[in-house]
């Protein structure tokens, strides 16, 4: 069981180790995460997270400087 997380990063794997830092400062049981390719020069990070949290992590990813995506910040027009 789990709740997903969608973030935007930028396309460096140094942003990528930096939120599997703060989720494991966290103490933050991460289940899955898949990145795929968002816009020319960014990843959309998919996490599913151990948590019935959400807002604090949310929050918290917020304020460690990641943006945490609305659902509509995944769909790509056209």
């Amino acid at each position: 069981l789990g709740v997903r997380i969608e973030v935007v990063l930028p396309r460096d794997v140094k942003a990528v180790a930096r939120l599997i830092g703060v989720l494991g400062d966290a103490r933050v049981a991460v289940r899955s995460l898949v990145l795929a390719p968002h816009g020319s020069d960014g990843y959309a990070a998919f996490l599913r997270v151990a948590t019935i949290d959400v807002a604090s992590v949310r929050d918290r990813l917020r304020e460690k400087g990641f943006a945490v995506g609305d659902l509509s910040d995944f769909y790509e027009g056209g």
